[in-house]
């Protein structure tokens, strides 16, 4: 039996776009800042499920924002135990970059490997 590489994609995509929605209307939805222990954990299980997931599809732009946004979850958990408005601004546009990521994957689209920028954002988001 041959491995169906594009089967395991497609599932891959619409497990990662669950995840993505999962952390997006988890940040949406706090009522402050705050985040407790087992919100953190969550978070950044499934950040870590999409990076894993991501990188063994060898969809790595993916695989680099959910590892960023991992960070953060967990630079936030040890330190501060709080997701700043301007660290939420840039996972949001992490999210929303994944979520186009995954758009031009499940078209069978080459993914633009240039989100220095984003990167650069996500990276100063773990610092703070």
């Amino acid at each position: 039996m041959e491995f169906d590489r594009k089967k395991f994609v497609k599932l891959f995509l619409a497990e990662a776009r669950e995840h993505i929605e999962t952390i997006n209307n988890s940040l949406v939805n706090m009522d402050t800042n705050i985040c407790s222990e087992e919100l953190f954990d969550m978070l950044m299980r499934k950040a870590h499920t999409v990076k894993g997931g991501a990188r063994m599809m060898k969809l790595l732009p993916i695989s680099e924002l959910a590892h960023k946004i991992e960070d953060i979850f967990c630079s936030a958990k040890n330190n501060a135990k709080t997701i700043s408005n301007q660290n939420s601004k840039a996972i949001f546009m992490a999210l929303d970059r994944m979520k186009e990521h995954i758009d031009l994957a499940e078209q069978n689209r080459e993914l633009p490997i240039n989100d220095e920028q984003l990167i650069k954002t996500l990276i100063l988001a773990t610092d703070n």
